[in-house]
Order: C-alpha cells, then structure tokens, then sequence
C-alpha cells in the first residue's frame, strides 16, 4: 500500500455492518476490516448505531444469521464504538431516495463528504445509475461519493493503489 494515498471516507450501511459482524471473511467483513485501516475514515450516526443495534437483535436476523450472537454483536459493537467517527448532528438533505429509511446514509455521507458509500440495497446503489433527473442531478451534488456494493469496494479501493493486486 502506498503511503502517500489520500484517506477515503466511507460509509457502510446497517446491513454491511450486519454482515460484517456476522461473516468477518466475506466482503462485508472485509470491508470493515479495510475501512479500519489507517488510510480510511469509518464515519457512523447515532441514528445508525441504534439502528444496527435494533436490528441486530431481532429474531428474524438472528434466524437468518446465525453466527450472528449476542456475544459477537457487542464485540463488533466495540470494535465500532473505537474504530468510527461518530456524527452527532447530521443534517437532512432533500429527499432522493425511494424509501426514506435509506435517507439516513445519504444524509450522513452528504455531512462528511464521503468517497464511499458502502450497500446492497437496490434504492441507494441505483442512483448511480438511474437516468432519473433526481438521479442524474443527485450524482451532480454528491462528487465524490460513490454507492457500492462491498465487492465493487474492494475492486476500486485495489484499483486506487489501497490493496495488494490479486
């Protein structure tokens, strides 16, 4: 790794820090464990920490993620409570999402000036793409960040130089 890179900012979503917690060998965790290194700023709200924690303990989630235990969560829980810069106030931006409960990450993203941000989910990655005018003009605002899945992540941040090539 170069030292001479620029610190990127990212941001993950819940269900990236989920899957993180709960496979710290898949992509997710992978990312995690990247954007904690030193040439990457982790930024989190409190409005997703308490979100993360909610959700981590639901039934449902526990069922579909079963290595997903109370003992891990408060481990990971302690890894992001010492590893993320946390946001205290994050302004609201305009409204571009398709369901408002992904606002929260374009909103926190939108505060830091993020380079990343980190999802799965469909109504965040397509406003890289859609030939929307929210869309189009959303992309306008938003230089640099992009919207990633967590292997497009690790193929970006291996193409700027931030990982060994494979």
């Amino acid at each position: 790794m170069d030292s001479s890179l620029a610190r990127l900012r990212v941001v993950p979503d819940c269900n990236i820090l989920l899957q993180a917690a709960a496979h710290r060998e898949g992509p997710s965790g992978r990312c995690f464990d990247l954007a904690r290194s030193i040439h990457f700023d982790l930024f989190a709200s409190r409005t997703m920490f308490q979100k993360f924690r909610a959700t981590a303990s639901k039934p449902a989630v526990r069922t579909h993620l079963p290595s997903l235990t109370p003992l891990r969560i408060r481990q990971f829980v302690v890894l992001l409570e010492r590893r993320a810069q946390f946001v205290r106030r994050v302004a609201r931006t305009a409204p571009i999402v398709r369901d408002a409960k992904d606002q929260i990450y374009l909103d926190l993203a939108a505060a830091v000036g993020a380079d990343f941000l980190i999802t799965r989910d469909h109504d965040l990655l397509d406003l890289m793409t859609q030939h929307t005018i929210a869309a189009k003009e959303f992309r306008s605002r938003s230089r640099p960040l992009r919207i990633v899945t967590p292997v497009g992540f690790l193929r970006d941040v291996e193409r700027r130089g931030y990982l060994p090539s494979s």
